[in-house]
């Protein structure tokens, strides 16, 4: 066929071809030497862009608007972006034909028709990261080619890139803007804003790194949530801190850097692989670890994390580590496991490390020669019961665990039980919940310090401590929970003034108090709150408001023959209102004295 095409050329015969194409009717190719204007495409600035057809193909022209035929500068600028564009013959680069006067329109640059939609018409599509990869893959190859050429386009787009409809292929257009070294005159700035670097704005001389520019712009389209590092570099204000050409470009997205993040990726996956493996088998292994010459501790794995089972010989201060050392691994140390320590008779220290998670059930049980203070640490969650009954020379107890819970019961609620030298237990500000029933059963406890910012006394907290003699609560205290000073020992009691709650059973059997005074905010009493207060002899609310109560709170301090020395004073001029309230009235309410 191509043949027969040229064959008639040569004759000047256009009107013989249909005997050298067979099968083809003859009514839809032209062999006309003119061109068949099809239509105009809209556009904008001084080009104007015509589809149109000739020996039965499309092509595009690209011309001037009339009011610019007559002006020889546009007609230049045309000539130049043909002379530049001829230069270039690449696959992603739209292919320049020949420079002719055609008839209706003038003088025209010839170009290869791309049957596409520009680029972002093409990522509304939502094309996969495969495709995108490649259409970038394509557009660097295309700017390293006329890069090389010493060409700068300077106005590179979406508008400016299309992707063909079969096979999405890049092809770059218009290089209307374009530069190159060889051109000494008509280098007009020209550029849109979105997309033109820092120096076509200010009119500065342009290289290559000014297209790279250009392009870290328009990268943040094709990839906004990828390649950050990249787009950073290219789209930097001076331009030496950018990419010096397009290859540099490609080898940072694509070239053996990348390669590197993704095999290191792999061994990572590898070593995870292998440490799991490694794990599960360590899981059920027990094994020993010397800390001193003196201990010698026996662990095991679980879930990744330490646990203390045992110890071969322990003496003197025991110092346990934040981590345990296994097969070249580090393991957190969080768990005490069951009796580890118990009947250790040489012990006489113990110091637990921050991460410490749980000290279970007798784990310190009979530790004789274990003295001093015990500090429980900041991360401990859990204690079992009786983990320190039988220590008869722990002095002081200290408390910073944030949120620490009872483990599961395994006797009844003691945890120091027979620890008949602990006379002071210490609450630090690191607190945020106080153990149910952490010193049940302390007789010999003497003082409880609460410190500031602590806001409630949980359940059972500080109940049968039966010697307590000094209890400093914190002025942010708000609540007392069910039975939370139950059989305390403490005679004269007087609670902050921001104390809004008492639980049920909170003051009970405080056999030994004789003076008890509430503050202003208290507004909530639960159940027998009160219950058994025999000493009493003075009661004192300075609630202005008397406060909301469950059934009746004061069992066994009014009864049929009140104590005739037990004063119960109230605000003068809230006393009508207790007097009103049947069980208030039951303490005989009196004014206090100003």
């Amino acid at each position: 066929m191509f043949f027969c095409y040229f064959c008639n050329m040569n004759n000047d015969n256009n009107n013989t071809t249909s005997s050298c194409i067979d099968g083809i009717d003859e009514g839809h190719y032209s062999l006309d030497r003119n061109y068949e204007l099809l239509d105009e495409i809209p556009s904008s600035g001084f080009n104007r862009l015509i589809r149109a057809e000739r020996y039965g193909k499309q092509f595009l022209l690209k011309g001037l608007k009339p009011e610019y035929l007559t002006q020889s500068q546009y007609v230049a600028l045309l000539q130049k972006e043909f002379e530049i564009a001829l230069t270039l013959s690449h696959p992603n680069i739209a292919r320049i034909y020949s420079f002719e006067e055609i008839p209706q329109i003038g003088p025209c640059i010839v170009m290869e028709y791309v049957d596409g939609r520009p680029l972002d018409k093409f990522l509304q599509e939502n094309p996969s990261i495969k495709m995108r990869q490649r259409a970038i893959r394509q557009m660097l190859d295309a700017m390293a080619y006329y890069h090389s050429l010493q060409v700068v386009h300077r106005d590179l787009k979406p508008s400016n890139i299309l992707v063909t409809h079969n096979g999405n292929n890049i092809r770059i257009i218009d290089f209307g803007c374009s530069d190159s070294d060889q051109y000494l005159a008509l280098k007009q700035p020209s550029y849109t804003l979105a997309y033109a670097s820092p120096e076509q704005i200010e009119g500065s001389p342009l290289d290559c790194r000014s297209d790279i520019y250009n392009f870290g712009r328009v990268l943040q389209q094709v990839f906004p949530r990828r390649y950050h590092a990249v787009k950073r570099r290219c789209c930097r204000h001076n331009r030496d801190a950018r990419y010096p050409n397009a290859e540099a470009v490609r080898s940072a997205m694509f070239g053996f850097r990348r390669w590197i993040k993704y095999a290191l990726l792999l061994l990572l996956i590898l070593f995870i692989a292998i440490s799991i493996h490694t794990l599960k088998h360590l899981n059920s292994e027990e094994f020993s670890y010397p800390i001193s010459s003196d201990i010698v501790l026996r662990c095991k794995i679980k879930d990744s994390k330490a646990i203390i089972v045992g110890a071969e010989k322990v003496s003197g201060r025991l110092v346990l580590p934040e981590t345990i050392r296994h097969f070249g691994l580090k393991f957190p140390l969080t768990e005490i496991a069951p009796e580890a320590f118990a009947h250790s008779d040489s012990l006489t220290h113990v110091v637990f490390p921050e991460n410490l998670r749980l000290i279970d059930y007798q784990a310190f049980y009979h530790c004789p020669s274990l003295s001093d203070t015990i500090t429980l640490p900041v991360g401990l969650d859990s204690i079992g019961e009786m983990v320190f009954n039988f220590c008869d020379k722990i002095t002081t107890l200290v408390v910073r665990s944030a949120r620490l819970k009872s483990a599961e019961c395994k006797s009844g609620e003691n945890r120091f039980h027979q620890c008949t030298h602990l006379h002071t237990a210490i609450f630090e500000s690191t607190v945020e919940e106080m153990c149910p029933n952490l010193l049940n059963y302390v007789y010999e406890l003497r003082e409880i310090y609460v410190a500031e910012g602590i806001d409630h006394i949980g359940f059972g907290s500080f109940a049968e401590t039966y010697n307590l003699r000094t209890l400093h609560l914190p002025k942010s205290l708000r609540s007392l929970d069910q039975s939370a000073l139950f059989g305390s020992g403490i005679e004269r009691l007087i609670l902050p003034d921001s104390l809004e709650t008492l639980g049920c059973m909170s003051l009970g059997m405080l056999y030994k108090c004789h003076y008890l005074e509430l503050g202003p905010a208290v507004n909530h009493i639960g159940a027998n709150a009160f219950y058994c207060l025999k000493a009493i002899d003075t009661l004192i609310f300075r609630a202005e408001v008397p406060p909301h109560y469950v059934d009746d709170p004061f069992q066994e301090i009014a009864d049929e023959k009140p104590n005739r020395s037990f004063l119960f004073l109230v605000p003068a001029q809230s006393l009508e209102a207790y007097r009103a309230d049947s069980i208030y009235a039951r303490l005989n309410p009196q004014p206090m004295m100003r």
